[in-house]
């Protein structure tokens, strides 16, 4: 169970790191929560609305609203969970029995869910640089991003340069990091390699960013991760329904993750790493119910093909890609309004 509300509660970064904030049990909004941590964090209005409150347990990564009060989220999480946690649903579809665990309930500040990449880039603020650096790592260390050998060697090499400094080779050579070093790798790599050979590769990366500062190497960690076209994703856990039964001509397996960002639906099978990316441009006839997804993918010149999903999730999915739609349209009226404007100006310079 949830435990109940204290004046001092811990909101966490995506590291586990935490800020302890004081806040009245029975009145506190969270927006005004977001306010207090982005205080704390020495942010502007302008810079912290990148980024919000959101409730976490397991799978279920909830963005909250900002009218809501904290003491309300707390009380009704197991209500939440039960709704859209798929923690026990996922389990029972693919035979397992679920183990009871102990609540590990949190608010997390963390960047929201609609926030273009373009947007993010231009962010010099060197604590909001930071928070999505963590989250980045987060995500790439546990699998969420598919990620090569390669690229993974690069990263982490980065990563210790933030975490170490420059290399000590009298200090940070094979031994020195040992289990630690799977802090550093994504979890779909680290059974490739001994650890020693992981060790070996990560301190040569190292060394080769000898002089770099740490929002250097921040920003060079995120400059490799915002190429892959799924980077800035929320995910949701599902299971994959084919539309066909013939083994060797369904998509995926089982299990899978959903992300989407503002390019595309991206499908991940986590356990061999395929990805699949759909462009919204492609995405027709969208429903879902409290367990289910579909939506039909569209390809000129080709046979529409249907994606469904069993989650309990689908509602949150769904609402997300709306809400990137909403997002498009919005920009779409924005540059059709600087080009009459332009056009306007271009007539007659006075206007």
């Amino acid at each position: 169970s949830v435990p109940e509300m204290d004046p001092r509660i811990s909101v966490y970064l995506v590291d586990g790191s935490h800020k302890t904030v004081l806040i009245d049990p029975e009145l506190t909004t969270v927006e005004e929560l977001w306010e207090i941590v982005g205080d704390k964090l020495g942010f502007t209005v302008e810079i912290a609305q990148n980024f919000f409150i959101w409730a976490v347990e397991g799978d279920l990564e909830l963005l909250l609203y900002a009218d809501q009060k904290l003491k309300d989220v707390v009380h009704k999480w197991p209500e939440y969970k039960a709704q859209w946690s798929n923690s026990s649903a996922i389990k029972k579809t693919l035979g397992r029995k679920s183990k009871p665990t102990t609540s590990n309930f949190k608010f997390v500040f963390k960047t929201t869910s609609i926030i273009p990449l373009n947007l993010e880039r231009k962010i010099k603020d060197k604590e909001a640089i930071h928070l999505f650096y963590l989250e980045c790592v987060f995500n790439i260390v546990n699998s969420r991003y598919p990620c090569d050998v390669e690229t993974a060697v690069k990263l982490a090499g980065l990563q210790a340069q933030v975490v170490m400094g420059d290399r000590n080779p009298g200090l940070h050579k094979i031994g020195y990091l040992g289990k630690d070093i799977f802090g550093l790798i994504p979890e779909h790599l680290r059974g490739l390699k001994r650890i020693e050979e992981w060790e070996g590769w990560v301190f040569s990366e190292h060394e080769a960013n000898r002089g770099k500062d740490n929002i250097i190497s921040m920003l060079l960690y995120l400059q490799l991760a915002r190429q892959w076209p799924y980077y800035g994703c929320s995910f949701y856990q599902a299971i994959y329904q084919p539309a066909s039964q013939a083994f060797f001509s369904q998509e995926f397996g089982g299990k899978v993750v959903i992300g989407v960002n503002e390019q595309a639906v991206h499908i991940i099978d986590p356990v061999v790493m395929k990805i699949v990316s759909i462009p919204f441009r492609n995405i027709d006839d969208l429903k879902s119910d409290k367990d289910c997804l579909m939506f039909r993918k569209t390809n000129e010149g080709q046979q529409p093909e249907i994606f469904a999903f069993r989650t309990k999730q689908a509602e949150l999915i769904h609402d997300l890609i709306c809400d990137w739609f909403m997002e498009f349209r919005k920009a779409h009226t924005n540059i059709q309004h600087i080009k009459k404007r332009q056009s306007q100006i271009l007539l007659d310079p006075r206007v």
